[in-house]
Parts: structure tokens; C-alpha cells; sequence
């Protein structure tokens, strides 16, 4: 079983929509080339770090392009943790 302790987002920032520009320019085409009915989502994970952070961080960013016009969030990778069976 998936355990989640928390979730956070990361305040979109210049640097991290350049990691992703191309991404959500094909996701908008794709989305362009389509029926236009519901979504087109995509991902992509990169690593990253702000001056101001320990350390670089791995970030999983989600691409989302509808008939309401485009969003995308960032979100850092969670440590894995192992399931405990015995716990």
C-alpha cells in the first residue's frame, strides 16, 4: 500500500518553465492536432536547486493543456521509503 505523508508544490519560477518549455509547446500542439475534447498530460522529471535550497532536488513537473488554456505544476520527488511488511 502507497503511504503519502505530504505533498507540496513548488512556486513556479522562471527557471523551472525552461526545464519544461518544449514540453508544454508539444503538449499544446498535441492538444492543437486532436479533437479538442478533454486533456492532454504530460510529465517529466529533472533535477534542480535554487540558491537557496541544501540541495538539488529531483522535480516531477505535470503538463496539462485542455480547451481552458494551459497548467502546469511542479512538485519535488518524494524520498522512496520501503514498506515495513512486518509493521
Amino acid at each position: 500500500m502507497l503511504r503519502v505523508d505530504f505533498i507540496f508544490g513548488l512556486a513556479p519560477t522562471t527557471t523551472l518553465h525552461k526545464h519544461v518549455a518544449d514540453l508544454e509547446a508539444s503538449t499544446t500542439a498535441r492538444f492543437e492536432a486532436s479533437a479538442k475534447t478533454g486533456k492532454v498530460r504530460r510529465f517529466k522529471k529533472f533535477v534542480d536547486g535554487a540558491a537557496s535550497w541544501s540541495r538539488v532536488e529531483r522535480i516531477i513537473a505535470r503538463v496539462e493543456v485542455g480547451a481552458h488554456g494551459g497548467d502546469i505544476r511542479f512538485v519535488p520527488r518524494l524520498p522512496s521509503r520501503r514498506s515495513n511488511p512486518g509493521a
